[in-house]
């Protein structure tokens, strides 16, 4: 039986889920071992419980355990084990996304297809070393997508419930690889659509990490029409209010207020609401000041400021900031229309709690404000 308490807060969950997680990979290195008598080898198979404990929050196996208990499902130990899935599919996302960022780090350390590379040198191993670091990162990740999958068909289901929550696994899995490769394709672009940038939102955040894990928690416990609909309405709006967040926070938030450094977005030629409002409704110099900054891989503290201003002058926070709202207010209005408990509803309101930071939102828009003296 389940104490709801515990996944009221994401640190309480933690500790009932990863020594499951922990378990269910120290059981796959075990099977592994006699695959391999190479050292180096044994230990790129290890790589994966490496990188998993660096960090994370775990946010799409507690959806999938809300999402569980939403439709009254009852084994905490079963959902558990199904929820290693998710986590597993994020490292496999997370390991591949890192080989297409050509990332450094993640969770404070070394990237796989970095780490390897680093360990031939050491190890006096010739050859084209980096490309081979990648190569054995992209591995690396495929085995934690295979084992995702295993994850979930082993987890102690009958064999319909874990048909149906397949269902919404795949679906899951097409959506973010198509969301990726969107992504990956606007990167090359100078003009896209607004179109464009909210289905990359609604594949790559929305569903991904809210509106999917939420279904496949509610397939295992049976399935719900009302529940399964909300799950994926409310978790487009939230998915979406996300994202936006992200992307402001990205552009105007400091690092002692995000934990990140600012401007990745703009240095990786990512597409958003924000340079997506300067294309659309900017003049012929505001869009030049754009492409001057977009794509750079360095931004000195002045060019960092005209693009602030840009996006508070020609209007795009403002209309960044008013998308955010609405989809954050549609998805507080939906939550109040279902027939869940009260006690869920505080669940899912404390998603809101962890997600969404209202309050950073607003000092961000009154700080535009004071800089730049209009915001729309």
């Amino acid at each position: 039986m389940f104490d709801k308490q515990y996944f009221m807060d994401v640190a309480d969950f933690r500790v009932r889920f990863e020594p499951v997680l922990r378990a269910f990979l120290l059981q796959k290195e075990k099977a592994l071992e006699g695959y391999t008598n190479d050292p180096t080898l044994q230990e790129w198979i290890k790589e994966a419980h490496r990188l998993v404990f660096a960090g994370g929050k775990r946010v799409r196996p507690l959806l999938l355990t809300i999402g569980y208990l939403l439709n009254g499902g009852k084994d905490e130990p079963a959902v558990l084990q199904a929820a290693v899935a998710l986590e597993l599919f994020h490292l496999f996302a997370l390991i591949h996304d890192d080989v297409m960022d050509k990332g450094e780090e993640r969770h404070g350390v070394p990237t796989s297809h970095r780490r390897i590379a680093t360990k031939l040198r050491e190890l006096g191993r010739k050859g084209d070393v980096a490309h081979v670091g990648t190569s054995q990162a992209i591995l690396i990740g495929d085995l934690a997508f295979s084992w995702s999958i295993e994850a979930l068909t082993a987890a102690p289901f009958s064999r319909e419930l874990i048909a149906e929550a397949l269902q919404r696994f795949f679906r899951m899995s097409d959506e973010v690889m198509v969301g990726q490769m969107l992504d990956v394709d606007l990167t090359t672009r100078t003009h896209s659509s607004e179109a464009e940038v909210h289905q990359k939102m609604l594949l790559k955040t929305a569903g991904y990490t809210f509106s999917r894990p939420l279904q496949i928690g509610i397939a295992l416990a049976g399935g719900s029409n009302e529940y399964d609909a909300f799950a994926d309405t409310f978790g487009s709006s939230l998915g979406v209010a996300f994202q936006i967040q992200d992307d402001i926070l990205d552009a105007f938030g400091t690092f002692e207020e995000t934990g990140k450094t600012s401007f990745s977005d703009l240095r990786d030629h990512q597409h958003s609401l924000l340079t997506q409002w300067v294309m659309d409704h900017g003049n012929v110099e505001d869009r030049a000041m754009l492409l001057s900054a977009w794509g750079s891989p360095e931004h000195d503290t002045q060019t960092i400021e005209r693009v602030q201003s840009l996006f508070s002058r020609t209007g795009a926070l403002a209309a960044a900031l008013t998308a955010c709202r609405t989809n954050m207010h549609h998805a507080e209005t939906l939550l109040t229309k279902t027939s869940m408990s009260e006690e869920m509803r505080d669940l899912f309101r404390s998603l809101f709690t962890r997600a969404m930071q209202p309050d950073l939102l607003q000092a961000i828009e009154t700080r535009a404000r004071t800089s730049y003296a209009v915001i729309a």
